[in-house]
C-alpha cells in the first residue's frame, strides 16, 4: 500500500505499511485497514459483485500521534481476483482538518 496523497496540514495518515482485510459474506462485506503498529483500524462496511470488484464506506474518527482524532469519512473500492487484491481508499476530514483529503492505493496477494 502507497499513501499516494493528503492535503491535511496536521497528517492523518502515516507512510504505512497498512493491511487490508476482508471478511464476511458477498452482500455484508466488511473491510478493514490497520496501519502496522497501530490498534486503530479503519473500518468499512459494504458489498462484493459477483466479478470481485468490492465498494463500502464508513464516518469515523481517526486517531493519530499528534491530535486525539480527526473526524473522517471514506470509502474503499477495489477488486479481488484470484488471490490478488488491488484497490483505493479515499478519506475525507472534518475536524481539526476541514477539506481535508487523504488517498492510499492498494494492492497485493494473499
Amino acid at each position: 500500500m502507497a499513501k499516494v496523497s493528503e492535503t491535511c496540514s496536521d497528517p492523518v495518515l502515516n507512510t504505512g505499511p497498512w493491511t487490508v482485510t476482508l471478511q464476511g459474506t458477498a452482500a455484508s462485506l466488511t473491510v478493514t485497514i490497520t496501519a502496522i503498529g497501530t490498534q486503530n483500524p479503519r473500518m468499512y462496511t459494504g458489498s462484493m459483485q459477483a466479478d470481485g470488484t468490492f465498494n463500502a464506506s464508513a464516518t469515523f474518527n481517526v486517531i493519530t500521534r499528534w491530535r486525539p482524532y480527526h473526524d473522517s469519512q471514506g470509502s474503499v473500492q477495489g477488486r479481488v481476483t484470484g488471490s490478488n487484491i488491488t484497490g483505493t481508499e479515499n478519506l475525507s476530514y472534518g475536524a481539526p482538518c476541514p477539506g481535508g483529503a487523504g488517498v492510499i492505493a492498494f494492492s497485493g496477494s494473499k
